[in-house]
Parts: structure tokens; sequence; C-alpha cells
């Protein structure tokens, strides 16, 4: 009998699904593995530094172990939240970077993406993801238009689009520049890095200002 992967239960606790799904699933997504990639942070912090200005108020959702918050503030970002499922991660992006200083304004949020959505209305100029949309299930589409909603200027993407049909439950293609296009985002910024592709898009009224 092939086991059903519930996304939400997977990622609050990959390791408990051991023995349940191939353990190569399971390795890649452990908290510890997400200190890693570095260049992924640099990319996003790139293209945040392009259209954003230091006090930007920003929303990483799916913010893991906190690399991209840690290299975001250390580049002068000062207002920044992150939401988390994983409680493992969601501490260490809390706790686990000395240069989290009190008098930052660092947020971490243990919370599905579903969770808080259904919850928060809180408004911010930069909202963006890396690699965690593409987990989102088709019954969690409604939060892009939350998503939308919520980003005052910025929706920042770095997200794998085509994930090659492996026969995955926890990974579905799509072409973001569409979704955020028809909620009324203008793509202004897109590079393909494959299998990752990072797109930048501006609500429409502030692309045409």
């Amino acid at each position: 009998m092939t086991y059903k992967i519930v996304p939400r239960e997977f990622w609050t606790d990959p390791e408990a699904h051991y023995g349940l799904l191939p353990d190569r699933y399971i390795d890649t997504c452990l908290p510890e593995e997400y200190f890693v990639h570095k260049e992924f942070s640099l990319r996003l912090l790139e293209a945040i530094d392009l259209y954003a200005d230091k006090h930007s108020s920003i929303l990483e959702i799916g913010c893991s172990v906190g690399r991209n918050i840690y290299y975001l503030q250390d580049a002068g970002y000062a207002n920044i939240t992150g939401i988390e499922i994983n409680p493992t991660s969601a501490r260490f992006a809390s706790t686990g970077f000395e240069s989290y200083a009190s008098t930052k304004q660092i947020k971490i949020i243990n919370s599905s993406i579903e969770d808080y959505y259904r919850a928060s209305h809180a408004q911010f100029d930069v909202i963006f993801t890396q690699s965690v949309l593409m987990h989102l299930p088709p019954s969690s589409e409604w939060v892009f238009q939350s998503m939308a909603q919520q980003a005052s200027k910025l929706i920042v993407t770095h997200e794998v689009e085509d994930t090659g049909g492996d026969g995955s439950e926890i990974k579905w293609s799509r072409n973001y520049k569409d979704i955020f296009g028809a909620l009324g985002f203008k793509q202004i910024g897109a590079t393909n890095y494959s299998p990752q592709v990072l797109r930048v898009l501006a609500r429409r009224e502030e692309s045409e200002r």
C-alpha cells in the first residue's frame, strides 16, 4: 500500500515519516539541511535590494532556520517577519544567529501558511518565498490571493516551477508570473537559475509610478 503524504504533517515533522517515505525525500528536508545553500539567500538579497529600501517591512513565508532572514538583517533590513511550520526550524530561526540583536524587529511565527493567513491581515511591503509555494497543495491555493492582498509593493518568488512530474506528492508545478499577474501584480524582474526561477512582481499601481 502506498503511503499518502499529507503535506502539512510532513513539513511539521519530516523525521516522523522515516519508514513511510523514501529516505531521499526526508534527508533533504531536515532543519539542519537549510543552513547551507547560501547562494539562494544571496540571490534573494540581490533582488530585494534592487526594488526595496532598508525600511521596508518584509515577510518570508516558510523561513525554515532563518538563513534568508539572517542575510537580509546583516545587509541592514530590520523589520522582518518569518513564518515557519516546523517547530525545530522556527526555534533555530529565533535563536540560532548571533546577529539577531534585540534592537532589530525580527519576529518568527511558528505556524502553517494556511493558519497564518486565516488569522492575520497584516500588510508588508515585501513578501517573499524560497522553495515553499511549490509544496503548497492545490487545496491551499487560496493563499496566493491572501499574499496578493497583503503585499503592498512586492512579491518575490524563488521557486522550482517545473517539478518534473517525478511522482512526488509534495511538489506541484506552477507559473508564479501568471498566478500573481491575475491578482494585480506585474513582473518587473526574472532570472532562470534552473531548476529555480526567481521572479520579482510589483503591485501594478506601484510598477506604473
